[in-house]
């Protein structure tokens, strides 16, 4: 059923470190900001940790290595020790996001610096060839590790961009939908909480078939080579 290239087990191997994290550091951001905020929910039940075992969700996990967009078992914020509930919920939800676009940058200045100073012609001839064994030149193991030190940084970049924009679509349980609370009526708000599950379950379809895939792949690909623009204007990296 599925036909892996060594190169497709590499990029999997790259993804896991990042992955985990991505999605803790996501998750330590929203129950730390809840408990600044007055919610000590997150904080009592153990999450403000980095136990990558007190955060990930198998299923979320594994949508992340693989297809590049998953979650983490969500913090669990009571609203009622917040002063200002709905814009305090908006606050605690942006905060994952939020985090996980300040880890892209430094991924993107870690990549930037890593090619700069890495990038020679043996390291071009070694990511040309990469793949094809039979053609594939005897690479040191400086080559080899440099080599995986750029192409980490950019895995890294990118998770955590898949996994901020992912976390801003507007539905139940995800980010965008707290932030949508601010906007919608509160009638409707409680009927999207009320059919959360089978909008998850729907979320769920549309990453298996890839029908979501490729325009949110769009719109992290924008993001990323807005991010490297922008590094690029800094002399160090022009």
């Amino acid at each position: 059923m599925f036909n892996f290239t060594v190169q497709d087990v590499i990029d999997i191997l790259y993804r896991i470190p990042c992955v985990l994290i991505a999605l803790i550091l996501h998750e330590v951001a929203h129950g730390w900001v809840a408990y600044k905020l007055g919610d000590p929910t997150a904080r009592n039940l153990g999450r403000l940790t980095l136990n990558p075992l007190k955060h990930l969700n198998p299923i979320g996990t594994l949508c992340m290595i693989f297809f590049r967009f998953g979650w983490a078992n969500p913090v669990p914020v009571n609203m009622r020790y917040f002063k200002k509930p709905r814009r305090d919920m908006a606050i605690v939800a942006l905060a994952g996001p939020v985090t996980n676009m300040i880890l892209a940058v430094i991924g993107g200045l870690l990549y930037a610096t890593f090619f700069k100073f890495f990038l020679s012609n043996d390291i071009v001839t070694y990511s040309y060839y990469i793949g094809n064994t039979a053609a594939l030149p005897p690479a040191t193991f400086w080559i080899s590790l440099k080599v995986a030190l750029v192409e980490m940084s950019l895995t890294f970049m990118f998770l955590n961009i898949s996994l901020a924009v992912f976390n801003l679509i507007p539905i139940n349980p995800l980010d965008g939908s707290r932030i949508l609370h601010l906007l919608l009526p509160a009638k409707a708000y409680y009927w999207l909480m009320q059919h959360e599950r089978y909008i998850m379950i729907g979320l769920m379809v549309l990453l298996w078939t890839g029908i979501i895939t490729k325009p949110l792949s769009a719109v992290v690909m924008w993001v990323a080579n807005g991010i490297i623009d922008i590094i690029t204007l800094i002399p160090f990296f022009g």
